[in-house]
């Protein structure tokens, strides 16, 4: 199978799963494409930097693209072509009946998962994989819709996040929305008839003190106070980060750097708080680090 040169790349993780089948054929391709997907982003969730790939993604490439070039070689001619990306498994595109022979493949390591990238790393795992799929498969169908919509939202945002901060910065807050819920029949104000009872900013700060509280520090209970804020005006569309304003800049800023320290934080906390919303939902008895 092909593998990038590259450590900073995209290095395929190919991950099996037993479905099933139905003698309907477009019942069975409905699930053949369904549970794979469901289960792709619940790894999102529990494995960080994981990303799917485009249903059907093309771009202008270069040929031969300059990666394969010896930079000893001559300069070839380059040209450009409109081309489809993707990845091929061989045998895999009609689907096997069976999963693959297991036999010579080397354990998945099980520890603390590494926060970069090291040279001739492999894949580690987190020690309790398997208490959090064990909650997962024993959530009721439509919690685990909402649990999935909010690995969406988390898995959005990393891949937006070359194309605007600001957008990846929102979807890491629905995330958390993705797993609240306004209450039905709240009282209205008499005169403006406004909703007064508990809006989605108190319904945010709840959940993430809930299942992701801040530490003793003040500042660091004053960022997550910020994290709500700063969503609510990115989403009425007058504020953008500043990385995402044309300033002109190319150097770093004071606001860009807080800005960026802030994504880090929503970043962290909302998928700690997806996480622990997870936990709370495990049966009695599971093993969590």
């Amino acid at each position: 199978m092909p593998r990038s040169r590259h450590e900073l790349a995209d290095h395929p993780l190919i991950c099996e799963i037993r479905f099933d089948g139905a003698s309907d054929p477009w019942v069975s391709s409905l699930r053949s494409g369904r549970e794979p997907r469901q289960l792709a982003l619940l790894l999102t969730l529990l494995v960080p930097g994981l990303r799917l790939a485009d249903q059907s993604a093309q771009g202008w490439v270069l040929t031969p693209t300059l990666s394969t070039l010896n930079p000893e070689a001559p300069t070839p001619e380059l040209q450009s072509e409109y081309a489809q990306q993707g990845y091929f498994v061989p045998g895999m595109l009609n689907g096997p009946d069976s999963l693959s022979e297991q036999d010579g493949l080397p354990d998945i390591n099980l520890g603390p998962v590494p926060r970069g990238i090291e040279a001739g790393a492999t894949l580690t795992l987190r020690e309790d994989m398997a208490a959090y799929l064990d909650a997962y498969i024993q959530l009721t169908p439509d919690d685990r819709r909402k649990l999935l919509r909010a690995a969406y939202w988390l898995h959005l945002a990393g891949k937006v996040f070359a194309s605007s901060h600001s957008a990846s910065f929102q979807s890491l807050v629905q995330a958390v929305e993705a797993l609240t819920t306004v209450p039905p029949g709240q009282p209205k104000c008499p005169e403006c008839d406004r909703v007064i009872g508990v809006g989605p900013t108190r319904l945010f700060q709840e959940f993430v003190a809930k299942y992701a509280p801040p530490t003793e520090d003040s500042e660091d209970e004053r960022t997550h106070k910020l994290l709500y804020e700063t969503r609510s005006l990115l989403t009425h569309g007058n504020s953008l980060l500043e990385v995402d304003e044309e300033t002109g800049f190319v150097t770093p800023t004071p606001a860009r750097i807080t800005e960026g320290q802030l994504h880090g934080k929503a970043a962290e906390v909302c998928r700690a708080a997806v996480l622990g919303w997870l936990r709370s939902h495990a049966p009695d008895g599971a093993a969590f680090e």
